[in-house]
């Protein structure tokens, strides 16, 4: 019977931290939801900046808790697609109570040289149930967090 109760307790313990694997830190400040465009429904997509992680580019759904499937970098119309280095997305909420989902991806070809050259560079994130394309760089125009981009792919 001890020993039940014993197992009980690990496997339980193990359960909560298997569970809080998944979940962004509490408090997260808004100033770390970097929106990028939005859905008719207020879903956003984002990039999530944390300057304390590893590099990589966190891609963010503001407003849902919707799974991030994948990621793709279109540069002068070539489809670049980003590879996840979680195999699961994190979800958390702001101070401010907006629902957020990230998943930090990174690219296996260096983009950088390609990315600052680029004529018209776009990026694609892809939830469960729809997809959100954000134009960061066209002729004439940059997107105000196109250094956020860069920096994650550094």
């Amino acid at each position: 019977m001890k020993y039940l109760l014993t197992f009980c307790l690990v496997l339980l313990s193990g359960c909560t931290s298997l569970a809080q694997q998944y979940n962004l830190p509490d408090h997260l400040y808004d100033e770390v939801i970097h929106p990028l465009s939005c859905n008719q429904y207020e879903v956003c997509s984002a990039l999530y900046i944390d300057y304390n992680r590893p590099k990589t580019l966190k891609i963010a759904v503001s407003g849902e808790y919707h799974p991030i499937i994948g990621a793709t970098l279109w540069i002068d119309n070539t489809a670049y697609k980003l590879t996840p280095t979680e195999s699961y997305t994190r979800h958390g909420v702001t101070v401010s109570g907006k629902r957020i989902a990230m998943r930090p991806f990174i690219s296996e070809t260096p983009l950088k040289a390609l990315l600052k050259q680029a004529t018209k560079v776009t990026l694609e994130s892809n939830q469960q149930s729809f997809s959100i394309t954000t134009v960061m760089k066209e002729k004439g125009y940059i997107h105000p967090e196109w250094r956020a981009l860069l920096a994650g792919l550094d």
